[in-house]
């Protein structure tokens, strides 16, 4: 039970250093794609802090999916931006 406390924890404390919440209907990869490097872009551009992007619309078959939309995607091409 203790570690359920504390993942709540965290998880409010990651939403309150949330600056800008970003809500799209994007339904395909390709759209989330493009949703992400949108909002990066403004913070890029000089927004300031974190970004929570929903997609209410968005789904894939599994969370194994998902998390290799992100990884492959959204994490490594940004992480190889910034270090560019």
């Amino acid at each position: 039970e203790m570690d359920d406390e504390e993942e709540y924890v965290n998880v409010g404390r990651r939403l309150l250093s949330v600056n800008k919440y970003a809500v799209s209907t994007a339904a395909t990869p390709e759209a989330v794609h493009e949703v992400f490097w949108r909002e990066t872009a403004s913070v890029v551009e000089g927004s300031e802090g974190n970004i929570l992007i929903v997609l209410p619309e968005f789904m894939l078959e599994s969370p194994s999916t998902f998390f290799n939309l992100v990884d492959k995607q959204l994490s490594e091409p940004l992480t190889e931006w910034a270090s560019g």
